[in-house]
């Protein structure tokens, strides 16, 4: 076996999140992929030509023709599921009525008054000194 399960499945994903409809897309894409996605998708390394060797349209086709497709979405499902949970920052905990309450050395404090205008015929001026 030349290319694991793994990779084949990784590669026809990949292809599928770009655009590829059809087996044989699916296969133009891997031809075409840079050497880095597939080293990511971890398709085979060939060390005597010194390139990485992706699947074929045959490969693709026979391969995802076998697989057992109910058990491929649940698999991948349950994943997707998994990374975005571990995405996801943390819910925040429900106040109860309690918990909103002000701590009892907080309730003691006055309130700030709102400030009056003085009036016009005030001894201070608006800016606190005393009229002359």
């Amino acid at each position: 076996m030349r290319h694991t399960l793994t990779s084949l499945v990784l590669a026809a994903v990949a292809a599928v999140l770009a655009g590829a409809r059809s087996c044989t897309a699916i296969g133009e894409w891997a031809a075409d992929a840079p050497p880095r996605v597939l080293a990511v998708l971890g398709v085979r390394y060939d060390p005597l030509a010194r390139r990485f060797e992706p699947p074929d349209e045959a490969t693709f086709r026979r391969v995802l023709g076998s697989v057992d497709t109910a058990a491929l979405e649940a698999a991948v499902g349950s994943w997707l599921a998994a990374r975005l949970q571990a995405g996801r920052p943390p819910q925040p905990r429900r106040r109860t009525p309690q918990a909103r309450r002000l701590p009892q050395h907080r309730r003691s404090l006055p309130l700030p008054r709102p400030r009056r205008q003085p009036s016009p015929d005030h001894p201070r001026d608006q800016s606190g000194m005393k009229r002359t």
